[in-house]
C-alpha cells in the first residue's frame, strides 16, 4: 500500500531497501520510459546490453531473470555444494571421475557449471519467445535473418561457443569434451546435432556480431567471480564416459537448485555487483532448503544380499553395482 505514496513523490525520493520495493519502482520508471519513449544519450555499455538477455520469464513481458544472472545462480549453487557444510560426497564422486583433487574443485568447477546457458545468449533462443523479442527489438537488438522456423536449441549453441568462441584456457582435450557434452545434455538429452550443422544454422540466419561479443563478455564476467584459482595443471578425466555423467549429473541438480523461483526471482533491473550479494545468499538458502547441509547417516546394510534377500545370488552386474 506504499507504493503509490512512493510514487507520488517522484524524483524528490529515492528506495534504498527493501530490494523488492526498490525494484518495484526501478520497473514503474522503467516502464514509463518506454511508454514515453524516453531515451537517454549515453552509449549502451556491452554489460548493459547483457543483463537484457533474457533467461527465465516472469508474467509480463518487461519481466525477466537475466541468462548472465542464471548462470550465476547455478554457479553460486555448485560453490555451496562443493563447500562445507555440504556432504563431501559430490567433492568424491567428482574428484574421482575427473581426476582431480577434490578440495580443489571449489575454486574452479563451478566456473564451468555456470557456463551450461551460454547458448542463451544467442538469437535463436532470445527469438523464441514473441514477447521478449519485440521487447529486445525495441531495445535495439538485430536479429539477422531469423525467421520462426530456424529453431535452434540453445544447447547447441552453447557448445559451438565452447568449441569456436571461448579463450583458449588450456583446457586439456578429454575434460574439454566432458564439458562439451554436458552443455550438449544439462536438460537430459545429450545432443545428436552436428556442430558443423549448427554453424550453418548460424551462418544462414546471420547472427549479428553484437551475440558472439556479448557470449564472450559473459564468459568474462563467469571467470571473474567464479573461477577463483586456476588449477597449476588442469584435470584430465581417464574415464570419459564417467567424468560426462557425473559432470552432467550434478549440472542437472545445480540448475534445478538454481531455477526455484521461491529464491531465484526475476531481476531485470538490478545492478551485476547488487546481484553478485543476493545471487550467493539465495544460493545458500536454496540449498539448505533443498536438505542438503543436515549430515546424513543410515543404518540400512549396504551388502545387496541383505538389501534383496528375494533376489539372492546376485546377477554379476547387480554384484558390481
Amino acid at each position: 500500500e506504499m507504493v503509490p505514496w512512493i510514487r507520488g513523490w517522484g524524483a524528490d525520493v529515492e528506495v534504498i531497501k527493501p530490494q523488492k520495493l526498490k525494484d518495484a519502482i526501478y520497473t514503474d520508471v522503467y516502464r514509463l520510459n518506454r511508454i514515453y519513449n524516453i531515451e537517454t544519450n549515453q552509449p549502451k555499455s556491452l554489460l548493459s546490453r547483457l543483463l537484457r538477455c533474457w533467461g527465465k520469464t516472469g508474467n509480463e513481458d518487461w519481466n525477466f531473470h537475466p541468462a548472465l544472472f542464471h548462470m550465476l545462480d547455478v554457479g553460486h549453487v555448485a560453490q555451496q555444494l562443493l563447500n562445507s557444510p555440504a556432504s563431501s560426497r559430490w567433492r568424491r564422486v567428482l574428484g574421482k571421475t575427473l581426476n582431480a583433487e577434490p578440495e580443489t574443485l571449489v575454486n574452479w568447477l563451478p566456473w564451468l557449471i555456470a557456463i551450461h546457458d551460454i547458448g542463451k545468449i544467442s538469437v535463436p533462443f532470445q527469438a523464441q519467445n514473441a514477447e521478449q523479442k519485440s521487447r529486445l527489438e525495441a531495445e535495439g537488438f538485430a536479429f539477422g535473418r531469423w525467421k520462426s522456423k530456424d529453431q535452434l536449441y540453445h544447447t547447441y549453441v552453447g557448445q559451438v561457443f565452447l568449441k569456436n568462441e571461448l579463450s583458449d584456457m588450456g583446457l586439456p582435450r578429454r575434460l574439454l569434451r566432458a564439458w562439451q557434452e554436458v552443455i550438449g545434455g544439462h536438460h537430459g538429452i545429450f545432443a545428436e546435432e552436428s556442430l558443423g550443422s549448427v554453424m550453418r544454422t548460424l551462418n544462414y540466419i546471420q547472427e549479428p556480431e553484437e551475440w558472439k561479443q556479448l557470449r564472450a563478455k559473459a564468459c568474462q564476467i563467469l571467470q571473474g567471480y567464479l573461477l577463483h584459482q586456476i588449477p597449476s595443471q588442469w584435470p584430465e578425466p581417464t574415464n570419459i564416459s564417467a567424468a560426462i555423467m557425473a559432470l552432467t549429473g550434478f549440472t542437472i541438480l545445480c540448475d534445478w537448485l538454481g531455477s526455484d523461483g521461491r529464491f531465484f526471482s526475476p531481476q531485470p533491473y538490478t545492478d551485476l555487483f547488487d546481484y553478485i550479494l543476493i545471487s550467493r545468499q539465495s544460493a545458500q538458502k536454496a540449498v539448505a532448503e533443498a536438505g542438503f547441509f543436515q549430515p546424513g547417516y543410515s543404518d540400512v546394510p549396504t551388502f545387496f544380499e541383505q538389501l534383496f534377500p528375494h533376489c539372492v545370488p546376485a546377477r554379476p552386474l547387480q554384484q558390481a553395482i
